[in-house]
C-alpha cells in the first residue's frame, strides 16, 4: 500500500486544422465585426439627429405666457 508518486500523463499535440475551416471562421469574424462597425454608425447618426441645438444653446428668448391653469 505505498503511495509511490505519481507521474502526469504525456502531454500531446492537438490535431492539426484545417486551413479551409480557418478561413471560414476568420471571414464570419470579420462579417460580425463589419455588421457590428455599421450597428454602431447607424446608432450615433440616430442620436445626432436628435439633438435640436447647437454646443451654444438656445438662443431665443422662451415664450411665457399665463394659462388658464397657471392663473
Amino acid at each position: 500500500m505505498g503511495m509511490g508518486a505519481k507521474t502526469p500523463p504525456a502531454m500531446q499535440m492537438p490535431p492539426p486544422t484545417d486551413p479551409a475551416v480557418d478561413d471560414r471562421v476568420a471571414e464570419s469574424e470579420a462579417k460580425l465585426e463589419e455588421e457590428r462597425r455599421a450597428m454602431i454608425r447607424t446608432k450615433s447618426q440616430g442620436q445626432m439627429g436628435t439633438l435640436l441645438t447647437s454646443g451654444q444653446g438656445v438662443t431665443e428668448e422662451a415664450p411665457t405666457s399665463r394659462t388658464i391653469l397657471g392663473g
